[in-house]
């Protein structure tokens, strides 16, 4: 497993609340052996991805 649970532990507390995620990033994370599948995908989560820079 990769080391990026770290990185999404806490956004089950933005449930509701849009995510800012670049697209590879995202399909990266949703793939087996990246990360704790359950961070990424949770009741609630709303992402928005981007494909490189974007303003927010």
């Amino acid at each position: 497993m990769g080391d990026h649970f770290d990185h999404c532990g806490g956004n089950a507390v933005l449930a509701g609340r849009p995510i800012l995620v670049q697209a590879t990033e995202y399909a990266a994370a949703r793939t087996e052996g990246y990360t704790v599948l359950g961070l990424v995908d949770f009741p609630g989560v709303t992402y928005r991805e981007l494909d490189g820079e974007a303003e927010v």
